[in-house]
């Protein structure tokens, strides 16, 4: 009994030809898919904003939502950001946590804090402010997961299939 095995390969060119043009194929797939799935999660994140998770008040953390997507060449990836100048706020929505308040003096005239009496207030002692999570985006991602997943794989199994018949004339 023998413990070779002896494998030969017919039509090398039309083999090498296939698995060369590979990536290339799956790469514009993949990011054709990835622009999709970024729009879909932008449109989740969106809806949070808009009164699943936040409200809208001024508007600025709602348009300071940004995103792209970055070709590598060898990798393809999505990034989602909000805040900024205009929405420094956002990351303390997102995740929550305590806002430290020193004291704080303010002018006499400051109408608003004269009681009635006609006496005034016109400082606060240092406190603190309790800021719950109400994660607009990673709750957004946790929604679309599945869709994004489901969307990636569809489409390299569809550039898969393409590849194998433009090359073979057959599918798979």
């Amino acid at each position: 009994m023998s413990d070779n095995v002896k494998i030969e390969v017919l039509n090398v060119d039309l083999v090498q030809r296939f698995f060369s043009d590979i990536p290339a194929d799956v790469h514009e797939s993949l990011l054709g898919a990835m622009d999709n799935a970024l729009l879909r999660l932008e449109d989740q994140i969106f809806a949070n904003l808009d009164g699943l998770v936040l409200n809208v008040r001024s508007g600025n953390l709602f348009r300071s939502v940004r995103s792209h997507v970055d070709d590598a060449g060898e990798s393809v990836t999505a990034t989602v950001m909000a805040g900024g100048e205009t929405a420094p706020y956002a990351a303390i929505h997102e995740y929550g946590g305590v806002i430290d308040l020193p004291k704080t003096t303010v002018p006499v005239t400051a109408q608003a804090l004269r009681y009635t009496d006609g006496s005034f207030h016109g400082s606060s002692r240092p406190h603190s402010i309790p800021m719950p999570e109400r994660s607009y985006m990673r709750s957004a991602l946790e929604e679309q997961r599945e869709n994004i997943v489901e969307s990636l794989r569809s489409a390299f199994f569809v550039a898969m299939g393409r590849h194998f018949q433009s090359t073979y004339g057959t599918s798979l």
